[in-house]
């Protein structure tokens, strides 16, 4: 299809216009606007994001400065940003932004090109209805403007559309008066438009000498007009008609030509693959045919382009078919229907539905399967008014009809067939009439006359798949392939000079890369033995049966079901945020892949681009291999980005540009990394008070805190201190290999009167003291360091660890009248130490 695009730099979708004023004011804009606007005007083609990005920019301005004038050139240039990224629905909301600035301005150039950007972003989106409604009204505009070029722009925009959808004698119509108006203009490149639309629309109604007359003044004006994009185009929609009519010669010549434009262009060939790979089909070279799909099927894969994958996977099972490998062909034949059913291409389904059949008739079995995949593809052929296809699947089912000796149906569709190829020009259909005589007459045993349709078939035959004609088709391919390896080979030999220099600089340089290298080694060891520790000593369990603590529970079982939800966890320190973050990936689909916690207070300024998206080998000096960032190895997975709060404000920029594009580029690299990562953040901090003063960014908070859980300290849920004692004195058994069979109450007591300033962290290193200093199975108060006052603010009645140890020695030797062995005995120490002791701190009896 041809049709003018707003991204085409020759239309008038651009940001020329005369002096930019302030509406509200009247005075020029500032500078700092113009200059956006200048590179909003440079980048729109090159560079759609950077488009993008300097329309909010101006955006920004134009609302301070409430400039409703550059509002609609911020709405324009951030539309055009979306539309050039396929996000086609984001660019219609900036664009109708624009419209309804419309009664501030006086100029049509300022809103003609986005009604017709508007009806292009429908169309691409799939809307077809919505996109008339706008090339319409574009068309309206253009009249009253009596701008003779864009009327007949906009009435190739409707041709082409009518095209697509299906309404061919509407199509004509708007080609035709669009052609006259750019005969009467001399306007090159509207003509080869035209034709090539009219081209098309003659192909789908069968007319393929008209089809094939109006390509070739298509690509006459491309050639004219220099205007290789068209060229490719027209070159592809005669190969695909020049092999309709038997013409394989020409078919190939103008396939390989499209191919060589599209692949010098850097444009999509997926199209001009696919009908190479129909021609050698036709050909009945399966070997060359089968390249060419799987490398379309290739590229439709890459571009995930459901549409044209179904072709190819229709077009494969055609060639699995051929070489009757039915059970394959079915396999590829039921793919594609299910992506067509999907797409609801009705054009696609009817052609599978065919093929199907075909499979189906083959056996017995499947005869009723097959009459309802011929009966239903004949249908919708009919619905479309696709009179060529609805005799190709009339043959298809007269077919099977003579199978199954249902000879008077089968005459009565062939001479169906008959009427109508009087005005199809296709030399297929000619011979599958042909073959579907000779298989009536055949089963019916009359010789004579299948002999007589025999004849017919084999002077067509040999008109059109000549040893000559073959033989230039061989020259052709090879032509084009020694074209492609030499260009290929001078490539290979630019790349060997530039990787024997770098060679040169690596083997001057080998030496202090190799210790770099061994150090780096060394580290990276060191790392990984640092982390799996790390892993087995954190604790994971959310201990606790508080009503604070049931609720946190609660919303963690909530927010994991959303894998993409941003979650914020604020609390103070040493309240747990890192295991409620773990809770949440554990709890998550993401559960099986990596879980990274970065302290982001931890990486300093300089390597925070490294260290969060990575870097390329030789990105700067000492980078002697390709490192990956945080954000690639948690893909899949979940980032903990603890301490958020302590980012400078560089770095938040750079955050939040990753989360609102979800792509990431490696330092020294241009090429964009899609991510899949959910974000959990944490912080002792209170953001918005950072927000309030202006050293976090409102926008990455917004970004950040989709859902917020608040853990409150231990002072707060007091009541979980036992299940903690119980918890942490299990854990650190294990670790320490002692047995407690018992703890004093009085430990819990001291416990639940301290209002833990350093929360669960400060509980946990208080009984992991205990429990190196205890030598029994009982812990008892003796053994803690604990405040004796609950008082917040009072930290001064601690008593010394000697203290406490000098009136445990002292009650244990005044219960056995200072027996110094019943003492030992009673601390489960040497009779000795007990002496020691008495001497050390002077206890007499």
């Amino acid at each position: 299809v041809f049709l003018f695009d707003t991204n085409n730099p020759n239309s008038n979708f651009n940001f020329q216009r005369g002096k930019i004023m302030n509406i509200k004011n009247n005075k020029p804009a500032n500078k700092e606007i113009e200059k956006l606007i200048q590179i909003c005007k440079e980048t729109q083609m090159q560079d759609p994001e950077k488009c993008l990005i300097t329309g909010k920019k101006i955006l920004e301005l134009a609302l301070i400065n409430q400039d409703i004038e550059n509002e609609g050139i911020a709405y324009r240039a951030i539309g055009l940003g979306f539309m050039n990224q396929r996000k086609y629905i984001k660019a219609i909301e900036c664009f109708k932004n624009v419209v309804t600035r419309r009664i501030d301005f006086s100029e049509f150039n300022y809103f003609i090109p986005i009604h017709n950007a508007i009806g292009h972003c429908y169309w691409r989106n799939g809307n077809k209805k919505e996109a008339l409604k706008f090339f319409k009204q574009t068309l309206e505009l253009n009249i009253q403007k009596d701008d003779k070029t864009e009327i007949a722009k906009d009435q190739v925009n409707l041709g082409a559309l009518y095209l697509q959808m299906g309404d061919y004698d509407r199509s004509i119509e708007y080609n035709n008066e669009a052609l006259k108006c750019f005969k009467k203009l001399k306007n090159v490149e509207g003509i080869g438009f035209a034709y090539g639309n009219l081209g098309n629309c003659y192909h789908y109604l069968g007319k393929y000498e008209e089809g094939i007359e109006c390509n070739l003044k298509a690509i006459s004006y491309a050639k004219k007009n220099n205007n290789l994009p068209s060229l490719g185009r027209s070159l592809q929609a005669a190969s695909s008609l020049f092999q309709k009519v038997g013409n394989f010669n020409k078919a190939v010549e103008c396939a390989l030509e499209s191919l060589t434009i599209k692949k010098k262009l850097n444009e999509n060939p997926i199209n001009v693959l696919i009908s190479l790979g129909i021609i050698y089909k036709e050909w009945n070279n399966h070997k060359k045919a089968m390249e060419y799909n799987l490398e379309a099927l290739k590229l439709c894969i890459q571009e995930k382009d459901e549409s044209n994958t179904s072709r190819v996977m229709n077009n494969i099972g055609n060639i699995y078919m051929e070489k009757k490998d039915n059970s394959e062909a079915l396999l590829y034949y039921q793919k594609a229907l299910k992506l067509h059913k999907k797409l609801k291409d009705k054009h696609g389904m009817m052609i599978v539905l065919n093929n199907i059949g075909l499979i189906y008739s083959e056996s017995t079995e499947n005869w009723v399967e097959a009459e309802e995949s011929f009966n239903e593809s004949i249908r919708i052929s009919e619905e479309l008014k696709l009179y060529d296809e609805t005799i190709a699947y009339s043959l298809s089912l007269t077919d099977l009809l003579i199978i199954q000796n249902k000879f008077e149906e089968a005459e009565n569709l062939l001479n169906r067939c008959s009427d109508n190829m009087q005005n199809i020009q296709s030399y297929k259909f000619e011979m599958n009439y042909f073959l579907s005589m000779i298989k009536l007459y055949e089963k019916q045993k009359n010789f004579e006359k299948a002999f007589f349709w025999q004849s017919k078939l084999s002077e067509r035959k040999d008109k059109i798949f000549t040893e000559e004609n073959q033989k230039k088709i061989a020259e052709m391919q090879t032509k084009y392939e020694t074209e492609q390896k030499e260009k290929e080979a001078e490539i290979y030999r630019l790349k060997t000079v530039e990787l024997e220099k770098k060679n040169k600089q690596i083997r001057k340089q080998k030496v202090v890369l190799e210790k770099t290298l061994e150090e780096l080694s060394k580290s990276e060891i060191k790392y990984n033995l640092i982390e799996e520790e790390y892993k087995k000593n954190i604790d994971l369990d959310l201990i606790g049966e508080s009503h604070s603590i049931n609720k946190i529970k609660e919303l963690i079982s909530i927010v994991a079901i959303s894998e993409n939800t941003n979650v914020l966890i604020t609390g103070e320190s040493g309240t747990g945020k890192e295991i409620v973050a773990r809770q949440i990936h554990q709890n998550s689909v993401r559960h099986n892949n990596s879980f990274c916690g970065i302290n982001s207070s931890a990486v300093p300024g300089t390597l925070f681009e490294s260290q969060f998206f990575g870097h390329e080998k030789n990105a700067f000096t000492g980078a002697n291999k390709t490192h990956i960032g945080w954000f690639e190895i948690a893909d899949g997975g979940t980032l903990f980005l603890d301490e958020i709060g302590t980012m400078s404000l560089d770095q938040q920029v750079k955050l939040l540009r990753v989360l609102e594009e979800r792509k990431i580029i490696r330092l020294g690299s241009h090429r964009e990394i899609p991510i899949d990562v959910h974000i959990i953040s944490a912080s002792n901090i209170d953001l918005v008070e950072l927000v309030e003063t202006n050293v976090f960014r409102k926008d990455l908070y917004h970004r950040l805190a989709t859902f917020v859980i608040r853990i409150p300290p231990l002072r707060e849920r007091k009541d979980d201190i036992p299940l903690l004692l119980e918890h942490f004195v299990n854990l650190f058994s294990l670790q320490l290999k002692k047995k407690i069979k018992k703890i004093e109450k009085s430990v819990e007591e001291a416990l639940m009167k301290y209002h833990f300033p350093g929360n669960v962290r400060e509980l946990k290193n208080i009984i992991e003291r205990a429990m190196i200093v205890t030598d029994s199975s009982t812990l008892k108060l003796s053994h803690f360091s604990v405040p004796k006052s609950a008082n917040k603010d009072n930290h001064k009645d601690f008593l010394p660890m000697s203290e406490i140890e000098k009136l445990h020695i002292t009650e244990a030797l005044k219960i056995s009248k200072y027996n110094q062995s019943h003492a030992a005995d009673l601390l489960k120490i040497e009779r000795r130490a007990v002496a020691r002791k008495m001497k050390k701190y002077g206890i007499e009896r």
